[in-house]
């Protein structure tokens, strides 16, 4: 028995029959076949070019600076290294100042008129430098009362103008963002172009090299990394300052004859002056004094403190893809 061949009415495949299973393959290519799409990036996806003032995309991995990876293979240039997440640490010197010395009054004056130093009054200037040794004068007659002016003291001062500063400075994150070295391709069927999906632990991102408030469609993530510290930390100047109460006294006597062995004396202090009444002494020609204070005052240091802070600087924003 012979089996009979038989031609389809339609093209692309000849079949014999009776066959218990029949497969026809039809060639694509032929006219009325549905074509396969095509992806606009067959090895990555279509994203929109980085606008203007925006460089991108590029790979960003940011954490603690030990664990940053290398650049991988397919974005090996290095495109940002930075920081964020400042931490600081300062202190000042301090300051310190000079002892005040005690120093004797630069005159006294003696009053013939009354027992209460009324004018007219006659000066007894001291010499210059006086180290309260016994040094005579012309002969003033008739003494009635004596006003012993102030002790004098120095001035406080600084032993520096300005302290020294101590200041370092660490970041908690580092950041790395890498690209390809290639121009990225165009999307087929966009406007955009294709960019590689980041492996694991990075962000697909723009970058701008400045501190934008807003991110560009598509890249709603903004985080801000910098270059550099700006230090705008000091230590405010040193001061000194008298202390209130003083330990600076001063035993001052006149006599009446040139062996300075005293007649009319009193203490003052560089807040204690006054008058005193002659009760006896016909005449003043010499004078001697001595210092009398039993602990140097001491000053009150100010100043040395720290103001101000580092701050971040050399910003450049990122604006990422939320990771999905």
């Amino acid at each position: 028995m012979h089996t009979a061949l038989h031609r389809l009415p339609f093209r692309g495949c000849l079949c014999l029959f009776p066959i218990a299973f029949v497969s026809c393959d039809v060639d694509s290519s032929l006219p009325g076949a549905p074509a396969e799409p095509q992806p606009p990036c067959p090895s990555g996806e279509c994203v929109a070019q980085a606008p203007l003032g925006w460089q991108g995309p590029v790979w960003l991995w940011s954490g603690p600076e030990a664990e940053a990876p290398p650049c991988p293979p397919s974005a090996p240039a290095l495109a940002y290294e930075g920081h964020t997440d400042l931490r600081s640490t300062g202190s000042c010197g301090t300051c310190a100042c000079t002892t005040p010395e005690c120093g004797f009054p630069e005159r006294l004056r003696v009053s013939a008129a009354g027992p209460d130093c009324v004018d007219p009054l006659v000066d007894i200037l001291v010499p210059p430098n006086w180290d309260g040794s016994c040094f005579t004068f012309p002969p003033i007659q008739k003494p009635i009362s004596v006003f012993f002016q102030r002790s004098t003291r120095s001035d406080c001062v600084p032993l520096v103008p300005q302290v020294d500063k101590h200041m370092t400075f660490s970041w908690d994150t580092f950041a790395r963002a890498c690209a390809p070295t290639a121009a990225l391709s165009p999307c087929s069927t966009d406007s955009g172009v294709c960019a590689t999906h980041p492996p694991e632990g990075f962000q697909q991102c723009l970058f701008n090299e400045g501190d934008p408030e807003t991110c560009p469609a598509g890249y709603p993530e903004l985080r801000r990394f910098h270059g550099a510290v700006d230090d705008q930390s000091s230590c405010s100047p040193c001061a000194c300052q008298l202390p209130e109460e003083s330990h600076c006294r001063v035993f001052v006597t006149l006599d009446t004859q040139e062996t300075c062995v005293g007649s009319v004396g009193t203490t003052v202090t560089p807040t204690l002056e006054g008058c005193v009444t002659n009760a006896g002494p016909s005449r003043f020609v010499s004078l001697r004094g001595e210092i009398k204070d039993t602990e140097p005052d001491v000053c009150i240091p100010q100043g040395g403190a720290l103001v101000g802070q580092p701050l971040p600087a050399q910003p450049t924003t990122f604006c990422c893809r939320t990771p999905s």
